[in-house]
């Protein structure tokens, strides 16, 4: 329950989560507020609030990124990076202990590498 009210205050004053709500070998399920990320190993997919995006294999890498942000506290962008500079956005997160320890959930399923502020190519 404190947890709960804790977190509730956080988000609050603008500190933003990505929860696990599953991680099996073969599938690896994120929310975010308003957003629900999956990489499904058997089908070969990245859904996002159930809508297939691409192949796992087209990823080229994770990206994690911290652009300027003037209100609240910094944020972490999370996301997968795919050919032509296409982009499936995870979301923010606040504490950059989290946003690795995501980044590197997405790049064990994936199979892919971690990109410490990929944007500007």
């Amino acid at each position: 329950m404190l947890h709960s009210v804790r977190r509730a205050l956080r988000v609050a004053t603008g500190h933003r989560f990505i929860d696990v709500l599953e991680e099996t070998p073969g599938r690896l399920t994120l929310r975010a507020i308003g957003c629900t990320t999956t990489v499904d190993k058997s089908t070969n997919l990245l859904v996002q609030n159930g809508r297939r995006l691409a192949s796992i294999e087209a990823v080229k890498d994770v990206h994690m990124s911290q652009p300027m942000n003037s209100d609240g506290p910094p944020n972490w962008w999370i996301g997968l990076r795919l050919p032509g500079g296409r982009r499936i956005e995870v979301d923010s997160i606040t504490d950059s202990t989290d946003a690795s320890l995501i980044a590197a959930k997405l790049s064990t399923a994936t199979g892919k590498p971690v990109r410490l502020g990929v944007g500007i190519e």
